[in-house]
């Protein structure tokens, strides 16, 4: 789910996860998971499924989400017709912004560095979501899909060879989407929309699910 960060994905599967699963795939997104991870430290019932006995009930209470989710829809289509021309205006200001961070140099770039803190609540996510998905008798992968600055020049790996020993040392199967795809392309950016930032096109996601199903499949 788009902007989902590693502590709402486990949550997510505190609450939803059924005994019929047999895989588990964790999809991390090495362009702002631990920037998402950290604003959901700072909500203070997301840090309540730190506890692993904490629970919801949300899919027992689907009547009380509906009524929710129909009242935040409302309360945006109104904001959309009020604000149009400003949600159009700092929608292309966004982009803009996210577009030029690729060109920065590796210093200059935002959440290329991970501190400790979130290092360390990070593992706390992954054991317990590890020993959730064993306690349900699931497997669990974990498939690191690099972003578009990774290829280009002055890219510092530090992080992601952070989090690849970090899945590694959890003895938790680890599909580097970097490794089996992209770094095999003669020019990885043609698997990006016209070559520009952003999330992958049909070719790279064919291929990023082609890599998958050989890693999972029986």
């Amino acid at each position: 789910m788009g902007g989902n960060g590693p502590l709402i994905e486990y949550a997510t599967l505190r609450e939803y996860l059924d005994t019929n699963v047999k895989k588990v795939l964790w999809i991390y997104y090495e362009g702002n998971d631990f920037n998402n991870l950290k604003y959901e430290l700072k909500n203070e019932i997301l840090t309540k499924y730190l506890n692993k006995n904490f629970t919801q009930n949300i899919k027992l209470n689907q009547y009380e989400v509906d009524i929710l989710v129909k009242k935040l829809i409302n309360e945006d289509s109104k904001k959309v017709k009020i604000f149009k021309k400003n949600t159009i205006f700092f929608f292309k200001l966004n982009k803009s912004r996210s577009l030029l961070n690729n060109y920065l140099p590796i210093d200059q770039q935002p959440n290329s560095k991970i501190n400790k803190f979130l290092i360390d609540e990070f593992i706390k996510i992954l054991n317990l979501t590890k020993d959730l998905v064993k306690q349900n008798n699931s497997e669990l992968y974990f498939v690191y899909l690099p972003e578009y600055s990774h290829y280009k020049m002055n890219y510092d790996n530090t992080d992601y060879v952070l989090v690849k020993n970090i899945v590694n040392e959890l003895k938790i199967p680890f599909i580097d989407i970097h490794k089996e795809i992209f770094e095999k392309e003669q020019n990885p950016l043609k698997l990006f929309p016209f070559e520009l930032p952003g999330h992958y096109n049909i070719d790279g996601y064919k291929k990023v699910a082609e890599t998958i199903y050989k890693f999972t499949k029986d």
